[in-house]
């Protein structure tokens, strides 16, 4: 009798470890920032091993200034990039004086590419405008820096 309960204790435990593992493989995530992906840096150096908190409650409260890896189609392959979080769904944008004004008040450097938002934008549902930090980065299109939450992949843990 003793030996069986402690053997039901033991594949208790088991299952509990199996658990356990399976809840910390579908949250957290290892990243490596792809090589020759400068766009973050000195925030991200290329080659460097991340974690990525995948939860989807975090990926739907992510707010500005998080940094977050998402994925994007570039002649027809699926490519993993990162950035940071300038504003999120329903805040209002606009331009002025070379500054991004967001929400009417918080203001930051204009990135390359969004030059014309006089009128004002307002953040569509579930979407992230997103800034890379390294001065190096290539001018990108407005349209290429909102991006939707269904392809962001996790928040950047500690940056």
């Amino acid at each position: 009798m003793v030996e069986r309960i402690r053997t039901l204790i033991w594949y208790g435990c088991i299952l509990a470890i199996l658990f356990g593992a399976y809840y910390v493989w579908r949250s957290y995530a290892l990243a490596v920032v792809d090589e020759g992906f400068t766009y973050m840096a000195p925030t991200l150096e290329e080659r460097n091993v991340i974690w990525l908190d995948r939860r989807p409650g975090t990926i739907a409260s992510i707010k500005p200034n998080d940094v977050v890896a998402f994925t994007v189609v570039d002649k027809g392959l699926v490519k993993r990039m990162f950035g940071r979080v300038l504003a999120t769904s329903g805040m209002t944008l606009t331009v002025r004086d070379n500054k991004l004004v967001i929400e009417g008040g918080e203001t930051a450097e204009i990135p390359k590419g969004v030059t014309t938002l006089a009128t004002g934008l307002l953040m569509p549902r579930e979407t992230a405008l997103i800034a890379f930090d390294s001065p190096k980065a290539p001018p990108v299109p407005l349209s290429k820096r909102v991006v939707s939450y269904q392809s962001i992949i996790g928040r950047v843990m500690g940056k």
